[in-house]
């Protein structure tokens, strides 16, 4: 993913702030809000000394099994061209205003406006068809597909999106899924029993781990 350089990035995210006024600075590549149990916003890479790439990303809070925040998005921006959008520090005046309105445009979930559970469940999910490199491992794409439809609160719903991705996980080589999950069918029955309040306690650990408690928070519509 390339270094970051906080000196350059500074100026960068205090510009991008302009643009995106619901987010927040965290840390000192990133800007974003929390929604609930989900953080979702823009992270800046540096994977080269003259330039910066800006990339739309969403966590999801209520992953229990990782020390650290794990991107389940991460999508870049793509030009006129469909090519990585990469910005040089020196032309960043003048690139990163247009920059920030492609990403808003591309990004499969909303920056600005208030979103719902099922816009999250449909933003990875278009990630997974239309970004995610096919044959990589979408395992931590899956697992926050099944958390995120324990909170419709809608049994039928769930169901079809927990066979979304079920059907996701095993086009995965059965040595991935089997090491990912330590056993595949155990832990596809530990998902489907797994509660909307151990999610939501495992989300309040994470952002108190993760100092996100100071960040301003809205509701899933």
């Amino acid at each position: 993913m390339g270094t970051r350089n906080t000196g350059h990035l500074a100026s960068v995210v205090k510009d991008w702030l302009k643009i995106f006024p619901r987010l927040s600075e965290h840390g000192n590549s990133k800007i974003v809000r929390r929604v609930g149990p989900v953080l979702i916003g823009v992270e800046f890479f540096r994977p080269f000394s003259t330039t910066y790439r800006p990339e739309f990303i969403l966590v999801n809070l209520m992953d229990a099994d990782y020390k650290n925040p794990r991107n389940v998005i991460f999508q870049f921006v793509r030009s006129r061209n469909n090519v990585q959008v990469q910005i040089p520090f020196d032309k960043h005046e003048k690139l990163y205003a247009e920059t920030a309105e492609l990403l808003r445009r591309q990004s499969t979930i909303s920056l600005v406006d208030d979103v719902s559970v099922g816009d999250i469940l449909s933003g990875v999910a278009l990630f997974l068809e239309e970004d995610y490199m096919k044959g990589s491992n979408c395992f931590i794409q899956c697992k926050a597909i099944i958390h995120f439809a324990k909170l419709l609160g809608d049994q039928d719903a769930e169901g079809k999106w927990f066979d979304f991705a079920r059907s996701k996980l095993e086009e995965l080589p059965t040595d991935i899924l089997e090491q990912e999950t330590g056993g595949y069918e155990i832990w596809l029955t530990k998902m489907s029993k797994i509660g909307v309040e151990d999610l939501l306690n495992s989300a309040q650990q994470n952002i108190t781990r993760w100092r996100l408690d100071r960040l301003p928070v809205s509701n899933l519509r």
